[in-house]
């Protein structure tokens, strides 16, 4: 008679092993080179105040309703400009976009 042991199961890690994450993904040079913006102090202005940089972002659009609240955050879920109406469908097809003064197509990914 042979003795089996038997072990429990690795414990699964759980979604908050997942908070905490510092691992970086830098885009590739030529992605950079292409940046419609390249001042490095972009990235300071975004993590200061996020809902403030992503507003004034978001002016550089045209819109049918402008929205009331940039960000409802309720983990684990975010909405962006909820109330908003934007054109992007009507801009993107004609390539204008109200800051470029109808001389580039928005860039919208």
């Amino acid at each position: 008679m042979t003795d089996a042991k038997t072990t429990a199961p690795a414990p699964q890690p759980t979604i908050e092993a997942l908070y905490d994450e510092d691992r970086t993904f830098p885009p590739p040079p030529g992605f950079v080179e292409a940046a419609n913006l390249s001042d490095p102090s972009v990235y300071e202005r975004a993590s200061a105040d996020p809902e403030a940089f992503w507003a004034e972002q978001a002016e550089s659009l045209a819109w049918y309703r402008r929205w009331d609240t940039v960000l409802d955050w309720k983990p684990p879920f975010a909405t962006w400009f909820a109330e908003a109406s934007s054109t992007w469908p009507t801009t993107a097809s004609t390539g204008t976009s109200k800051r470029a003064s109808g001389t580039r197509s928005p860039s919208i990914g």
